[in-house]
């Protein structure tokens, strides 16, 4: 699934040029990678989705790496639920005060 990329560019003050994605959620994020989870069943295929910026203290069995998982899903059509999802510990998500 292709997701939708908003860029915006500018200069900033000393003349470098500062490019900024906008990210609706974790599907259209740079940080992101898709990971295949290994299962008992050999018919079935799971994918998860994973912050390259987090790590998982406690890794789970059939995971293939260390990194933070967001989601995982069966199928690209359970993947499209996620679309505009951005958990509570995502590094950029603003902190309410």
């Amino acid at each position: 699934m292709a997701a939708k990329k908003k860029t915006r560019a500018y200069f900033d003050e000393d003349g470098r040029l500062i490019v900024i994605q906008m990210v609706d959620g974790c599907l259209s994020c740079p940080f992101k990678e898709e990971h295949a989870i290994c299962t008992p069943d050999p018919f079935e295929h799971t994918e998860g989705l994973y912050c390259s910026l987090k790590k998982e203290e406690h890794p789970y069995p059939g995971a293939e790496t260390d990194k933070k998982k967001i989601f995982e899903y069966d199928s690209p059509s359970e993947e499209k639920k996620f679309e505009n999802y951005i958990p509570d510990w995502c590094p950029f998500r603003k902190q309410k005060e």
